[in-house]
């Protein structure tokens, strides 16, 4: 699902699960139902205030890179040492969480390289349509952990950036 096809299903309100896209209006949590809200921002609107500037300041010593998205060792590896600091239910790995055992992506997956020195320590992975992007799966080195609100913010420019360059 690439390009238009990607665009259609979000304006639509689906998301990406695995290879799959889906939408609900309801979610079954703690023996309750909540309604489900997806969220979506026009990011050629986004501004930034002067603490998101200031961890902009702070943070540009890490390098940051946009590629295709290639699910390997060293981003499973990152992965893996995020997933064992959290304290909530999370995808097994990276391929677990996007292709789920399929050897073909047939979404235009692009990730988000955060690195200090030759050091990867976050990544952003995200789907490309035509006119939108739908972020999947963010996460961090726990070696980073107080930097990880710059790492969620430090993404959204660089989504944006390559969300407005085609539009």
């Amino acid at each position: 699902m690439k390009g238009s096809q990607l665009d259609i299903c979000l304006s639509n309100g689906c998301f990406r699960m695995q290879q799959r896209v889906f939408t609900c209006q309801l979610e079954f949590f703690n023996k309750k139902l909540y309604p489900v809200h997806w969220l979506r921002v026009v990011l050629a609107n986004v501004s930034y205030g002067k603490d998101q500037r200031r961890l902009f300041r702070v943070n540009e010593k890490f390098s940051v890179a946009v590629k295709p998205l290639i699910i390997s060792n060293e981003l499973e590896t990152l992965y893996d040492a995020y997933e064992n600091s959290i304290n909530f239910e999370a995808p097994y790995s990276v391929e677990s969480c996007l292709l789920d055992g399929v050897t073909h992506n047939v979404f235009d997956s692009y990730v988000i390289e955060i690195r200090d020195g030759n050091r990867l320590i976050a990544a952003g992975i995200f789907d490309n349509g035509s006119r939108s992007i739908a972020g999947i799966m963010n996460f961090y080195h726990p070696d980073y952990r107080k930097h990880c609100r710059c790492c969620q913010i430090f993404r959204l420019p660089l989504r944006r950036g390559k969300a407005c360059n085609q539009i």
